[in-house]
This record gives C-alpha cells, sequence and structure tokens, in this order.
C-alpha cells in the first residue's frame, strides 16, 4: 500500500515537468504539483466531517466539487505545459473560493488565512512584476469587498439561529485553518529551500567567475611574457640571417667571393635556429588548444615508445641508456602529451650529461591519492637558484655552443602537468645529476 501510494505521489508531483524546462521552472510546477495532491487528504477529511452534519448546505457541495475540479484543471494545464496558466488559475478560484466563503459564512481565521496563503504564493510564483502586480490588486479587491459587504450587510446565510449550521461552519473554519497552515508552511520550507539552492548556485557560480578571471590574468600575462621573448629570442637568428646575407649581397656586388660559403652556412644556421624555435613555439601554443581527451594508458608503453624514437637502449649497458625501476602503471592521460612529457624530460637528462655513461632512470611510486614519476640523470646538475627558473619559457643555463637547444622543453613540460593538476620540480639527485619529480593526481 505505501509503495503505491509513493508511485501516485510521484507521477502527480511530475505531472508537466519536461527536460527543457529551467531548474526553478520544475520546483515551481513540482510545488503546485504536490499542493494540490496533499490538499487532497484534507479535502476526504472535510467530506467525512461533513458527513456527520445533517445542516450541511447545498454551497458546501458546490465548494468541494469546484475544489476538486480546480485540482483537476491544474493538473490538465501543466499536462499541456501551461504553467502560468496554471498557477494564474489557481490564484483566481481560490481567492474567489475563500471570498464566496466569507460572503456566505462571514469572516474567520480559515477564510482569511486562505487569502494570505494566495498572496504568498504569488510572491513565490510569479517573477513577472506585471503578473505579480495584477493578482495582488485581484487579492485585495476582494478581500476588500467581502470586508465591505460582510460590514454593511453580513451574511448571505443567518447560521447565528441555527446552532447546528453554527457548528459545521466553525469545524469548517477550524479544517480550512489547518489547511492553510499546512500549505503556509510548505510554502515556506520550499521557498527557503530555494533561496538557499540560489544562494549556493551563485556561490558556485562566483567561484568559477573568479577561478576564470584568474586563469584569464595568468593567461594573459603568459601571452604578454610570450609575446615578449618570442620576438626577443626569433630576432637573434633573424639578425644573423640578415647580417651574413648583407655581407653575402656585398661581396657579389663587389665580385669578390671568398669567404661566401662561410657566410651562407652562417645564414643556414640561423635559419635552422629559427625553424627549430618556430617548431619549439608552436608546439607550447598548440598545448592550450589540443585536444584533452584522456584514456586508460600504459607508461610502460610510452616509455618504451619514446626510448625507440630517441634511438636509445632500455639498457644500462649503452653508452646513453633508459633504465626503468620496476613496473610503470596504467593511468587516465591524453597519449599525445605524456609521450611529450616523457620525451622532454628523458631527453634533458640525456643532453645535458658529460659523463661517459649518460642514464635516465624512470620510476613510480604512488603517496595517498598521488602518482609521482621520478625521472633520475647522472647529468651536470642544476644549482638551487635556477631550479625554478628552468621552467619558465626560454630560460636556458648555457648557450648554444655548450648545449644546443631553445629552452621550451621544460616549460612545455610544466603546462601538461599543470593541465592534468599536478606538479614538477626538480633537486640534486644524490649520486649526481638531477631528479625531475611529477606529481599527478590519481583519478
Amino acid at each position: 500500500m505505501l509503495l503505491f501510494l509513493k508511485k501516485i505521489w510521484k507521477y502527480f508531483s511530475n505531472i508537466g515537468i519536461i527536460d527543457s524546462l529551467s531548474a526553478r521552472e520544475k520546483k515551481r510546477v513540482m510545488m503546485l504539483n504536490q499542493i494540490m495532491l496533499a490538499t487532497t487528504f484534507f479535502d476526504i477529511l472535510s467530506i467525512i466531517v461533513y458527513s456527520f452534519f445533517p445542516a450541511i448546505q447545498w454551497q458546501d457541495y458546490f465548494f468541494i466539487v469546484f475544489v476538486f475540479l480546480s485540482k483537476l484543471i491544474v493538473f490538465l494545464l501543466h499536462y499541456k505545459q501551461n504553467h502560468y496558466a496554471a498557477r494564474s488559475y489557481i490564484v483566481i478560484a481560490i481567492s474567489l473560493m475563500m471570498a464566496s466563503l466569507i460572503l456566505f459564512y462571514g469572516p474567520n481565521k480559515g477564510n482569511e488565512y486562505g487569502l494570505v496563503v494566495t498572496f504568498i504564493y504569488v510572491i513565490i510564483s510569479f517573477e513577472n512584476k506585471f503578473y505579480r502586480f495584477a493578482h495582488y490588486l485581484y487579492i485585495s479587491a476582494l478581500f476588500l469587498f467581502t470586508r465591505f459587504y460582510y460590514h454593511n450587510y453580513g451574511t448571505i446565510i443567518d447560521y447565528n439561529s441555527n446552532p447546528e449550521l453554527l457548528e459545521v461552519v466553525q469545524g469548517k473554519a477550524d479544517i480550512t485553518f489547518v489547511i492553510c497552515i499546512g500549505v503556509m508552511v510548505f510554502l515556506t520550507h520550499w521557498y527557503i529551500n530555494d533561496i538557499i539552492s540560489l544562494q549556493k548556485q551563485t556561490t558556485n557560480l562566483l567561484t568559477e567567475v573568479n577561478e576564470k578571471n584568474k586563469n584569464l590574468s595568468q593567461l594573459n600575462q603568459e601571452v604578454e611574457r610570450f609575446a615578449y621573448i618570442t620576438s626577443h629570442d626569433l630576432k637573434t637568428p633573424l639578425r644573423t640571417i640578415v647580417s651574413f646575407l648583407g655581407l653575402i649581397d656585398r661581396k657579389i656586388k663587389n665580385k669578390e667571393y671568398d669567404n661566401l660559403e662561410e657566410y651562407l652556412k652562417f645564414a643556414q644556421d640561423g635559419a635552422t635556429k629559427m625553424h627549430i624555435l618556430i617548431t619549439d613555439i608552436l608546439e607550447y601554443a598548440q598545448l592550450s588548444n589540443s585536444e584533452s581527451n584522456t584514456n586508460p594508458i600504459n607508461l610502460n608503453d610510452i616509455l618504451a615508445q619514446v626510448s625507440q624514437q630517441l634511438g636509445i637502449r632500455q639498457s644500462d649497458a649503452a653508452n646513453k641508456s633508459v633504465v626503468k625501476v620496476g613496473d610503470l602503471p596504467v593511468i587516465l592521460a591524453n597519449e599525445a602529451k605524456m609521450k611529450v612529457l616523457f620525451q622532454n624530460l628523458i631527453e634533458n637528462g640525456l643532453k645535458y650529461n658529460d659523463s661517459a655513461k649518460a642514464m635516465v632512470s624512470v620510476q613510480a611510486n604512488q603517496l595517498d591519492n598521488n602518482l609521482i614519476l621520478e625521472f633520475k640523470d647522472n647529468g651536470i646538475g642544476i644549482e638551487p637558484e635556477y631550479r625554478t627558473q628552468i621552467f619558465e619559457m626560454f630560460k636556458r643555463l648555457h648557450n648554444n655552443e655548450a648545449y644546443q637547444g631553445t629552452g621550451i622543453g621544460l616549460s612545455v613540460c610544466k603546462k601538461i602537468v599543470d593541465a592534468m593538476g599536478g606538479s614538477i620540480n626538480v633537486a640534486a639527485n644524490v649520486d649526481g645529476g638531477s631528479v625531475f619529480r611529477v606529481v599527478l593526481p590519481v583519478v
């Protein structure tokens, strides 16, 4: 029986609710459905109470039938997606019924509370100011008219001379009062919950906006720094190309052909450096726009592919090698970006390395809800004062004569790790060299 009643309650509560409605509109429709359904219990109680009183009048049957028909009309209007019409109808119908009860039996706590509850319902249910004002005016006009009529002409039915009828009227007033209090509590509870829900939504939206503003501010700073550094670094190879092409031009005009081959080589070197620099810049810029689809990927496979791509053996017997310490896990990540991360960190460890046998070891550990990837090398190491700076774009600690590079690799790594909600840092290796630690949240 209880399960059946729950199904009935759920069915009638959701009449007229469709996916295209806003969250607040769905709540309003459900609220009115539930009020209509819950007050049906009191209507049934009224019929039972009235059956014990032989003095019940014809108008009482009329009001009961009117209430039932009103509820059916509300459900029908909701079913037809005429939600505003359903609200307007119930306000007009209930207010008219309460005013009629006052005219027939005089004012009492039940009827007048009914008008107050209807007034509260208008406040909650109508956002449009015109609709609100129109309904306020209607309810107020009914209230003033019934008061005026009662004070000047009394009630339509004279029940003071009939004790039985007086008892029925008092019983009706008590039932109406209980219904009104119940509806008022329900409306108040709904309104408070609605306000709390709106406050939470507002707080979440403000948090989201603040976070986006913060990200936008960081992005603007990054763009400014990117533009400045890019223009500065691109000028160097471009200046080299222009200078040597100018020298070649003058030599040819003067029909002096000595050193032309050397000048051409310098110009070609400048063009090559510019090509590498532009390629790296594009790779960095495309990280923000590239797809971030994540799939389960095996880091053992990533390491094997990167090692093969770099032409490095996974053996400690080779001059340049990558050694895997233990098994690497399967994680949820973007495969292309993880390849870039592994490649840059391994390539750096082997490039900045003066050892007879350059080596990078890769291992993974899990601490709480974080995965820690360690890339240990036996290279030249990094001084403590530069361990933060090296993750900035174009930040190089050595000139091109010592070690070739553009200074973008580690900034790319940082951008990838940041996008995954992790962090990257570098420390000294106990056995010499450096340890790059990548901390990623376990999804």
